[in-house]
């Protein structure tokens, strides 16, 4: 009687081992088919502060380009359906339709779902995440039928007096290398999405005494900065605009210091036939005239009577590079050791230095 027990209980273990490692086994060697894995540095590495904590992307768009540049019209999974030219996916707030490669979003590879029983030769996928509505329209009704019209495209154009406003979700863009699938085997293809505008810190050091950013606040304003996002590089500064006078608050570091931190778009005046001017921010900084004296003593009142405690507009700029890189983290820092200027047209421009670094940071994938 033990026997058969220990025999049955035997088989139960086996049979419930046997079927432990076969679940195991179907759900590692699932079929993936043709999946797209976006760049690990959008989502999880953060080698240096940016000016903001996330990188979010609410929608991926995917075209397949062939070797002559042109975007390719494809039936989804040879249906006889009507082609389509771009295939979005909605990442934020997800879409149940989206599938990720063994249902864990963690991979950051996205299952190309409508094309697995398509067969490609010599083609690339351009994959654009947060692209505007009007763009993903003139792509997918052919109004923008290759890649260098679609790179010629403005997805973000800016209104007067918004220059402060370039805010995320920004345009991130990238295009994997040529690739060939007849589908009979997983394939895995990587891409480098990279924002289409760049960030910046400016970081205001107080040199000169009678400044007092402790107990005033003051004022910048950015200016001639590009208005327009282009979904490829763009070098000119043709349409500008400014921002809005923002505040720099108060500051008590020791020594005092104020940062300014805001993106803009690429631009490189240093290309042949660029134009426009580098944008510049102007600076509206109190200062504190304090009692006048002569050799001889203080002069009588009103002149030397008590020290300016509300302090008079002073005006400095900050002209930016000749050349800002889209997808880069930029830290200016600059000293004002002299007076500024009394009027908005004659501000001191101030000297700085700056470094340069890629702009990476971590990113939270939306559950």
């Amino acid at each position: 009687m033990k026997y058969r027990i220990y025999s049955l209980l035997l088989a139960c273990l086996l049979g419930l081992t046997s079927f432990v490692a076969c679940q195991r086994m179907h759900e590692e060697e699932v079929p993936q088919g043709l999946t797209i894995h976006l760049s690990q540095e959008i989502f999880n590495k953060r080698e240096v502060r940016a000016p903001s904590d996330q990188s979010v992307i609410k929608t991926l768009d995917v075209i397949f380009i062939d070797n002559s540049g042109n975007v390719q019209a494809i039936a989804p999974n040879n249906t006889g359906g009507t082609s389509k030219r771009v295939f979005r996916y909605v990442i934020d707030p997800l879409d149940p339709s989206v599938k990720w490669k063994n249902n864990n979003r963690s991979t950051n590879t996205i299952v190309l779902t409508e094309v697995q029983h398509q067969v490609f030769s010599n083609v690339k996928m351009f994959v654009l995440a947060n692209l505007s509505q009007t763009v993903y329209n003139d792509i997918a009704n052919g109004t923008l039928n290759t890649q260098s019209q679609i790179k010629d495209a403005v997805s973000v154009s800016l209104a007067a007096n918004t220059a402060h406003a370039l805010t995320e979700p920004f345009l991130l863009t990238g295009e994997t290398a040529s690739f060939s699938w007849d589908g009979n085997v997983d394939k895995e293809v990587p891409v480098d999405l990279k924002r289409a505008v760049a960030a910046i810190d400016v970081v205001i050091h107080y040199d000169w005494d009678k400044l007092d950013p402790a107990n005033h606040e003051g004022k910048y304003t950015l200016k001639e900065f590009d208005s327009k996002t282009y979904v490829g590089e763009h070098y000119s500064v043709d349409a500008p605009v400014n921002s809005t006078e923002q505040t720099i608050p108060r500051t008590t570091n020791t020594p005092p210091t104020s940062t300014i931190t805001f993106f803009l778009n690429e631009y490189d005046l240093t290309k042949n036939g660029a134009t426009g001017l580098p944008p510049y921010i102007l600076l509206k900084l109190k200062k504190l005239n304090g009692a006048k004296e002569l050799p001889g003593g203080k002069l009588p009142p009103p002149a030397g009577d008590e020290k300016d405690v509300n302090g008079t507009d002073t005006y400095y700029r900050i002209v930016l590079p000749p050349t800002i890189q889209r997808n880069y983290y930029y830290t200016l820092h600059a000293h004002i050791s002299q007076p500024g200027s009394d009027t908005e047209e004659g501000a001191t421009t101030l000297q700085f230095n700056f470094s340069v670094l890629p702009w990476v940071y971590k990113r939270s994938i939306p559950q």
